[in-house]
């Protein structure tokens, strides 16, 4: 599996780093940001966002007459940004860090869910993931150890929120940043106690020996609307309305595919994320939004104020395309 397939990138970057204030948001273009009649998406390239792919493959996209390219992007710092000055027509995001940059008020709303958050968990992509001979449970863990994919990052919110749910003050936790396939080599040779790993990893440590010592966005987060988010400029929403809408419309079709059809799915993950075969079909995969539903968001939001990560709540009509 190469690098940059890997899901360590998942919600690791606060998609803040690059970005100004609202004041300094372009002026309206009328177009995509693009060349004319060509969409591009920033993508992440992690599972939670396979199905523009799928969009791709299966001609949704052609169905609602747009031309849609992706664009994969490392850093996922720079995609707040390009979306707002209109060099990416859409962006991906997780839901910390997209929450993170609508409370700072700049000028991005969703447009079209992208992962759902899970219903239980067994059917949760996130885990704490300890060593077999590791914390036994939840409250071992005062004193310890954890790695979280970075400050800040969803997982770091779901896991200090977990904790307070089991009477664990998060405080307590020593919480450090590594890239998710640095955690794995960390937690078995013994330099961490604990990791917050997302799939294909929670697989990877699972094979090694290492066990889930608890979900995270199935415990942490309410409801199971959407988690992950498809993002754009406000200037695009307002000026490009019919295209906007139509990317909307295939991407709730390409998330209902994802979500019947597990095989296609698979398929994706292996020849355009580059997962091996074998790891695809044995890891959890997400499940994908299918409504535009910002309840999910909201409690998110309520969560990363819990536990002192946002200091206000932000409300579904300033978070979604209305």
């Amino acid at each position: 599996m190469k690098r940059r397939s890997l899901l360590g990138l998942m919600l690791a970057a606060p998609l803040l780093a690059a970005c100004s204030a609202q004041g300094n948001q372009p002026a309206a273009t009328g177009g995509s940001g693009t060349a004319a009649g060509l969409l591009t998406v920033g993508m992440i390239p992690v599972a939670h966002f396979a199905p523009v792919y799928i969009a791709q493959q299966e001609g949704l996209f052609k169905a609602e007459g747009l031309e849609v390219k992706t664009q994969v992007i490392q850093n996922a710092a720079s995609i707040v940004p390009s979306v707002i000055n209109g060099q990416l027509s859409f962006g991906t995001s997780a839901g910390t860090p997209f929450i993170n940059a609508v409370a700072k008020n700049l000028p991005v709303r969703a447009v079209a869910p992208a992962g759902a958050n899970p219903a239980t968990p067994k059917e949760d992509t996130i885990g704490l993931v300890v060593r077999a001979d590791g914390p036994k449970t939840l409250q071992d863990l005062p004193g310890k150890t954890m790695a979280i994919n970075a400050q800040g990052a969803q997982p770091h919110i779901a896991a200090s929120k977990v904790l307070l749910d089991a009477g664990v003050d998060p405080k307590s936790v020593s919480f450090v940043a590594m890239p998710m396939a640095d955690a794995l080599a960390a937690l078995k040779q013994g330099r961490i106690d604990a990791a917050g790993l997302a799939e294909p990893f929670v697989t990877i440590a699972q094979n090694q020996g290492d066990k889930v010592l608890s979900a995270l966005y199935s415990l942490a987060f309410k409801g199971t609307g959407m988690e992950s988010v498809y993002f754009s400029s406000n200037n695009l929403v307002e000026g490009n309305r019919p295209e906007v809408e139509a990317f909307q419309r295939a991407m709730l079709k390409a998330n209902e595919l994802a979500n019947a059809d597990s095989q296609l799915l698979q398929s994706i993950l292996v020849s355009k994320l580059e997962m091996d075969k074998d790891l695809a079909a044995k890891m959890v995969i997400p499940t994908y939004g299918t409504d535009m539903d910002p309840s999910t968001l909201v409690e998110i939001s309520k969560v990363m104020v819990e536990t002192g990560f946002l200091n206000q709540e932000q409300p579904g009509d300033k978070l979604v395309m209305s």
